[in-house]
């Protein structure tokens, strides 16, 4: 919330939780990694260990969405 993050949707079932940050950005969290789709990248792929990173351009994602 204080990276400008509003209310968000999770969902877990099936082996995997989904993530829904707003309707354009939403994570996929599986045994073998994440996916995060946004439309300004599309949908892309992270092992488990670049949590950081998933997080980080979710955060810049919001902001640019925010800005335009």
């Amino acid at each position: 919330m204080a990276r400008g993050l509003r209310p968000v949707h999770r969902c877990e079932g099936l082996g995997m939780a989904v993530l829904s940050v707003r309707p354009e950005i939403t994570v996929f969290a599986r045994q073998g990694g994440f996916s995060l789709t946004t439309p300004l990248t599309g949908t892309v792929r992270y092992p488990l260990a670049e949590v950081v990173e998933v997080s980080e351009v979710v955060v810049w994602c919001n902001e640019e969405l925010d800005a335009g």
